[in-house]
């Protein structure tokens, strides 16, 4: 044949990174994923019960298992492990779904006057804002901990019982995640050190039709069989796909940006502020907010001498790319700062354990870095299209197995498949629009576009293929 064959393709630039190790959390079976949600709940209620006996070693000793093992322990698993794993186990989470477990939730009338399954408002206020309201929260959470609840194991038992009483009425108030998504102060967190990705989460955007992706809501059906759950409760979903959620929210999430900037800054003043006498800890909640302010100072000065560096070469680009490396840098800080400055005293196994947990953050953290600094949403982009566009590649020429020297069609990266939609129609007198229309049909039908996303984001299947936009809406049609 005459097209150009892949392995010419590393003379072009383009080369396959090879694949990230994956532990497959999001594979993990409904049933047993129920069971451990139930042990953590029974865990969690039995560690409240003893911040109310009346030992005080007792309750200290609990007090300590809190805040210095199992707080650390949560965000460990966030930052070595990946999101997909906390936010299918998260006891908050489990609560805030018991409602609908139940057949309780609130209804409201729908368009029809039906009762329907109340859900946040798309354009209300709680979804507009829930970022500055969720990190407002963090902030109180912080300040108590600081005055009152790293030191009082009863009002650390009722600040916990409050906690899962808000997270059950939540979930009985509205449909889907409303409690992770909108209201718990750990949702940002969870976002600011995942970033684009966990080190050992799973590629949704590379997940094949029909696959329920890593922490995406699911249910057991009548049969045993496991499916799909969400209602679609927010828009770019962590929990179905991290890496997009991440790229979305550099374009202007209300609150987002002053959260990750004022992040290094917290972690580091909180376990500062931690250490002073206790006639000084009323005067803690205001240097808090001093340290959080200058964080945020530090990183927009940072992204503007980004943004200096960047825009002789990128253009209009440079703003996200600037985002992008000082949203990393500010995770990679915060999480070496919280490990590097945690000092475990209540709990002596703990302490003993610190030095390899720091050493194994900074290693997982830097590769972390490193591959979150490697990409852009140009790649994200063309690697979410890719499987489509293989797929079509391949019903174009079926033995096209043959002509990869060995290769297998699936071995690809995603910027070769874009190089062989280029030369493929044109050589075979294929017509582009029908590749185009087969790849549309497939991101749609798999639920990874919208219609209304889809001009924007296959602008450079378009490009590639040499169509237009128009050609876009007749394909719609």
């Amino acid at each position: 044949m005459r097209w150009c064959r892949l392995h010419a393709l590393p003379s072009l630039g383009l080369s396959a990174e090879p694949p990230a190790p994956v532990l497959a959390f999001h594979a993990w079976s409904e049933r047993q994923a129920h069971v451990v949600r139930w042990l953590l709940l029974a865990a969690w209620l039995l560690l409240i019960g003893s911040l109310f006996l009346p030992d005080p070693a007792v309750a200290t000793t609990a007090l300590g298992l809190f805040w210095q093992v199992g707080v650390p322990l949560v965000l460990l698993v966030l930052v070595v492990l990946s999101h997909e794993a906390w936010r299918r186990l998260c006891p908050l989470a489990f609560v805030s779904q018991l409602a609908r477990a139940i057949g309780w939730q609130r209804s409201v009338p729908d368009v029809r006057g039906r009762p329907s399954v109340a859900r946040v408002a798309p354009a209300g206020w709680l979804a507009r804002h829930h970022v500055r309201l969720q990190w407002g929260l963090f902030l109180a959470g912080l300040s108590l901990r600081l005055v009152l609840l790293n030191h009082s194991p009863r009002w650390l038992a009722v600040f916990l019982l409050a906690t899962l009483a808000a997270a059950l009425v939540v979930g009985w108030a509205w449909a889907g995640k409303a409690w992770c998504q909108y209201i718990c102060p750990m949702a940002p967190v969870q976002s600011i050190l995942v970033g684009p990705r966990s080190l050992l989460g799973s590629a949704a955007h590379l997940a094949g039709s029909g696959q329920i992706t890593q922490s995406t809501c699911r249910s057991i059906g009548p049969s045993g069989q496991v499916q799909r759950a969400c209602v679609g409760c927010q828009k770019d979903c962590i929990d179905i796909d991290a890496e997009l959620s991440f790229w979305e929210g550099l374009r202007g999430k209300p609150g987002l940006a002053w959260a990750w900037f004022s992040y290094p800054g917290l972690v580091v003043g909180f376990l500062l502020l931690q250490r002073l006498p206790a006639t000084q800890r009323p005067w803690a909640p205001l240097l808090l907010l001093a340290v959080a302010g200058l964080s945020v100072l530090l990183g927009r000065a940072f992204r503007a001498a980004q943004l200096r560096r960047l825009r002789p070469r990128l253009g209009a680009a440079a703003g996200q790319r600037a985002d992008q490396i000082t949203r990393l840098l500010a995770s990679f800080v915060a999480v070496n700062a919280f490990f590097g400055l945690s000092e475990p005293h209540l709990v002596p196994a703990a302490a003993a354990a610190m030095p390899p947990v720091r050493m194994l953050v900074l290693a997982v953290s830097a590769v972390w870095l490193y591959r979150g600094l490697r990409r852009d949403q140009g790649h994200y982009a063309r690697e979410r299209i890719s499987t489509s566009l293989r797929l079509q590649l391949q019903k174009l020429v079926p033995d096209l197995a043959h002509h990869l020297d060995g290769r297998k069609p699936e071995d690809l990266s995603a910027d070769e498949v874009v190089t062989l939609a280029k030369v493929l129609p044109a050589q075979m007198g294929a017509s582009r629009l029908a590749v185009y229309r087969g790849v549309v049909a497939d991101l749609l039908r798999s639920g990874r576009l919208t219609r209304a996303a889809a001009l924007l984001q296959l602008t450079e299947v378009r490009r590639s293929l040499q169509l237009s936009d128009d050609d876009h809406h007749t394909v719609l049609r």
